[in-house]
């Protein structure tokens, strides 16, 4: 029977790695909480667990080309244990996610749990050359993407003001700072008793790495005629 390569192996985990970031970067620039490296763990740990299938399915039918009398032994689904560990881990990586009224945290923890069991699989079942690979990849995936990779994030901004005139000062500094903002949706919030309108724009920014959105909403709130300024992250 013929088993997957090392160089196969290879490629399929390092090509998952690649399309799930691919995905997982145009969540992030547009501002969604489950971003680059979740993608790319949860694509990861998928691919993992497909390989040791593989893996599987080529030894038992080893096993019964050499011995056709331990057929009616693997008529079962062989898998079937594997499949209730990985919908039992994702259970636990849940518990690792906190949401809150303006952003999740959490989603690459609760990933690299899901991926995690990949790998004991892998280790459980005797794939050592799945579990190293996919080690190593996950592990480079954790620790180089955020700290090498520089990523302007997506981040949502919310401005009330008085006067439109604001527009163009906000944009200025955006122009100013490096901050490109994806879209933009302008309504009439509400009137005041005297009939001056409020009105409000939501941005949706990609930041600059060397930027937080912490200090920009710090720096519009104190513009003349803003009421209120506040980063409200996106959590579909």
């Amino acid at each position: 029977m013929i088993h997957l390569s090392l160089v196969e192996i290879i490629v399929r985990i390092l090509g998952a790695a690649v399309f799930g970031g691919v995905i997982g970067y145009n969540r992030e620039v547009k501002g969604q909480s489950a971003g680059f490296r979740t993608h790319m763990l949860v694509a990861l740990g998928a691919t993992i667990i497909a390989l040791i299938q593989i893996e599987t399915v080529n030894m038992v039918l080893e096993i019964i080309t050499e011995k056709p009398e331990f057929a009616q032994v693997f008529s079962m689904n062989y898998t079937r244990l594997t499949a209730q560990i990985v919908s039992g881990v994702g259970f636990l990586g849940a518990g690792a996610i906190i949401v809150t009224k303006s952003s999740i945290s959490g989603l690459t923890t609760a990933a690299s749990i899901w991926a995690t069991a990949a790998i004991g699989i892998a280790v459980g079942m005797g794939n050592y050359r799945i579990a190293g690979i996919g080690t190593i990849t996950i592990v480079l995936v954790l620790s180089l993407i955020k700290n090498k990779l520089r990523i302007a994030v997506g981040e949502n901004l919310v401005v009330r003001f008085l006067d439109k005139e604001v527009q163009n000062e906000i944009h200025y500094y955006f122009d100013k700072n490096n901050i490109r903002y994806i879209s933009s949706e302008f309504r009439v919030e509400s009137e005041l008793g005297d009939g001056q309108l409020v009105f409000s724009e939501r941005y949706v920014l990609n930041v600059p790495s060397y930027q937080t959105i912490s200090h920009i909403v710090e720096d519009i709130g104190e513009f003349e005629s803003v009421t209120y300024a506040s980063s409200q992250h996106n959590i579909l």
